[in-house]
């Protein structure tokens, strides 16, 4: 499945995947065929599984995946899983997504291009029901204009430069929700975040069909607001952690 490239005698991939995974036999598969399906090759992909309860780490086997096991929450499946990578660029997907067709060759090509040190992506459901749509394409503007403002993208994807996610310390393991935003603002410190709203990921509307559209969506707005304006301790204690439960 992957192919890599030598570097002073050492095998070093132009990126490394990173996937949290806590029993994904239902979508892992579908994120890792689609991975197998791009053009670019040079890269690694690390399941920092849970570990899972169910075949999540089989499939990572069949598909050549180097595997951590972690035993918490998300940001620190994240963690482990850069510090097995090997690459100079680190990205972030979560298991629920998949990638369209050429979609590493535009990611890499642009991040080089604008000198990003973080970016993120735009997303679109995996779903034809119109109101999914549209809550994608909100969020999608929302994170697109306010991106110099308050730099926003969701886990399901985001690309570090890995010594700027190291000289930042990573993800935020005492945080339960918004760990994604905290590393992005933290990462925008340093140098030029992007939200690249022509380049995007298909993401699974599993959590909308879990709890209900209105439900979810208007959650996942008042944690932004509560986040931005009391920081994350405060949105955290209202809501917990229940998006992806690990």
């Amino acid at each position: 499945m992957l192919t890599e490239r030598r570097k002073e005698g050492n095998i070093v991939p132009a990126v490394s995947i990173v996937i949290p995974t806590y029993n994904e036999e239902k979508y892992l598969h579908m994120l890792l065929e689609s991975i197998k399906r791009q053009r670019f090759k040079d890269i690694e992909v690390i399941v920092s599984d849970a570990p899972s309860k169910d075949k999540t780490q089989n499939i990572a086997k069949k598909f050549g995946c180097k595997i951590v096991k972690p035993s918490s929450l998300p940001s620190v499946a994240r963690n482990l899983g850069a510090k097995a990578a090997k690459a100079k660029y680190l990205l972030f997907v979560d298991a629920d997504v998949i990638l369209p067709e050429g979609f590493l060759s535009r990611i890499i090509s642009n991040f080089k291009n604008k000198n990003y040190v973080c970016a993120s992506v735009s997303y679109k459901p995996l779903s034809s029901r119109l109101v999914d749509k549209a809550a994608f394409l909100l969020i999608n503007l929302f994170s697109w204009l306010f991106q110099r403002v308050s730099p926003h993208g969701a886990g399901w994807c985001i690309i570090i430069r890995k010594n700027v996610f190291e000289k930042i310390g990573g993800f935020n393991t005492a945080y339960r929700i918004c760990e994604d935003h905290d590393l992005i603002k933290r990462a925008a410190k340093i140098g030029r975040f992007g939200f690249m709203l022509n380049n995007f990921v298909w993401v699974s509307t599993r959590r909308f069909d879990k709890e209900g559209r209105l439900k979810y969506f208007a959650k996942v707005v008042a944690i932004i607001v509560l986040y931005n304006i009391f920081g994350v301790e405060k949105a955290q204690k209202l809501f917990g952690y229940e998006f992806g439960k690990f």
